[in-house]
């Protein structure tokens, strides 16, 4: 009897150390289904400007930061911190109401003086081609510059929940300007140039915080203080290789990764985990750009047959790039009254002495690579030229000296609608000087044409690998990911 006893007592303490031990197990493999995983090559320590920042390290700072406004995936400008816009004097003087229901990740509001206080720090800390709308406001320039007080010269001024800005002159891109990655509000600016060690002192203002920032791994959580759609964590892991983000998305440990291999396009699109979208960046070749010019009709026979190889590349790289048709921007090949004017003088036979071989120079990146390759093939197959290219360094760019040593270079430049001017700006040494001079940039585009002088060829597209896991994503107006369109 009392073996019997003994032997139940023994049953009944293995049966409840082994239930212990299942309900041990399957709470640490618990998984929070709202939280994604996302795939980096870098993390940067610093923050605190976007100089140099690849998409994936601005996507950090649009996660945790908000802007007064954004920009959606239509282009539209959309409230952010901002509830109302009233624009006191056309494109001269904004008045921006703060939202009341808004809070940092610390739980205490964020105010307009708050933003002021940000803009202050933003015009001293960040490189000056990253903030010139914001240095056209009256007394920033000089505020920059060590002259004067932010809170007396500067017309950046706060009144109750309003903030007040006022520019030198008439701006009509100063809106879209603040919708940029660097005037997302950040918290004492200085602390985000380094990370590691400061990012815990640092209250958010966006849907996410830092928890927590090392090398190799970056950990955001959802800001409660706010009422937000986003899925509760997103975890950024730095992978040594796209190959090796690749093969962890392969097997189910990665959810999002920018920029997949193009070898790799085709099977995501069919089997649709591949999100494309257009970019600003766009191609243009200057062809004779140096003093021994090529004539006319050899600047206009070498851009035909450009025109005809980049349709074929585009048709085999549709995920990748798109043929500019002869438009200088994406948004203008809406006009196909203009692109079959375009096309149609190509097409009228002129006289060519074809010659053997002609010169290209590009800035070295995966796009230039292989289109520059894409071409060579196509000049020697289709025209029996033999095409050079030679490949040079982002800082060795120097088009003075180097538009007399190359029959034709090939120059990338952001391309915008909105703000032509910028896009013959980054031309800068390969526009003549009749052509700077003009006023009117669509009569400089027409110049530019049928001249045949710099001319129009191809835009890019990005792509984005997402897992099984998510039904949604997109990117904003600046190609930014935005994190509350991910669904999971």
């Amino acid at each position: 009897m009392k073996k019997f006893i003994i032997a139940i007592v023994l049953t009944i303490v293995i049966v409840a150390l082994i239930l212990g031990f299942v309900d041990m197990t399957n709470s640490e493999i618990t998984v929070d289904e709202k939280s994604i995983v996302y795939a980096t090559t870098s993390i940067p320590n610093s923050l605190d400007k976007v100089t140099g920042l690849s998409k994936d390290e601005e996507n950090i700072i649009c996660a945790t930061s908000k802007g007064l406004i954004e920009m959606g995936s239509d282009g539209k400008i959309i409230y952010s911190l901002a509830s109302e816009i009233v624009e006191k004097e056309k494109s001269v003087e904004y008045e921006f109401t703060i939202r009341d229901d808004i809070f940092w990740s610390d739980g205490n509001p964020i105010t307009a003086e708050d933003i002021r206080s940000y803009f202050k720090e933003v015009i001293k800390v960040e490189d000056n081609e990253n903030i010139q709308g914001l240095l056209d406001v009256y007394g920033a320039s000089e505020f920059r510059n060590g002259k004067g007080t932010f809170e007396k010269g500067v017309a950046i001024n706060v009144e109750g929940n309003v903030l007040r800005i006022r520019l030198n002159n008439e701006n009509e891109n100063f809106l879209t300007e603040l919708t940029k990655p660097q005037y997302r509000v950040r918290e004492c600016i200085q602390l985000w140039s380094d990370m590691s060690k400061s990012y815990n002192e640092i209250s958010y203002s966006g849907d996410y915080y830092i928890k927590s920032y090392q090398d190799e791994e970056v950990q955001l959580e959802k800001n409660t203080k706010i009422q937000s759609k986003a899925v509760n964590s997103i975890k950024i892991i730095k992978d040594d290789s796209k190959e090796l983000s690749m093969a962890s998305y392969e097997v189910g440990e990665r959810d999002i990764l920018l920029d997949p291999s193009r070898s790799q396009l085709e099977r995501l699109d069919e089997i649709k985990r591949l999100y494309s979208y257009p970019t600003d960046s766009g191609f243009y070749v200057s062809i004779g750009p140096g003093q021994n010019e090529l004539s006319l009709s050899d600047r206009k026979e070498i851009y035909t047959i450009i025109y005809n190889a980049t349709e074929t590349f585009g048709e085999e790289n549709s995920n990748e790039v798109e043929s500019a048709q002869g438009s200088y921007f994406r948004d203008d090949k809406e006009d196909l009254s203009k692109l079959q004017t375009r096309k149609v003088s190509l097409n009228n036979e002129g006289i060519w002495e074809k010659p053997n071989t002609i010169t290209l120079l590009a800035v070295d990146n995966e796009e230039s690579r292989d289109y520059c390759d894409f071409l060579k093939t196509w000049f020697k197959d289709k025209e029996n030229i033999n095409l050079k290219y030679s490949l040079i360094k982002e800082d060795d760019k120097d088009y003075n000296e180097l538009k007399n040593k190359y029959d034709m270079i090939l120059i990338n430049c952001s391309q915008d609608v909105n703000n032509r001017e910028e896009l013959y700006e980054e031309m800068g040494g390969l526009l003549s000087v009749e052509e700077s001079d003009y006023d009117d940039s669509s009569e400089l585009e027409e110049n530019l044409f049928y001249s045949y002088r710099i001319l129009p060829v191809m835009f890019i597209d990005k792509n984005i690998a997402i897992s099984d896991k998510l039904s949604n994503i997109s990117v904003d107006g600046n190609g930014n990911i935005d994190f509350l369109s991910i669904k999971k």
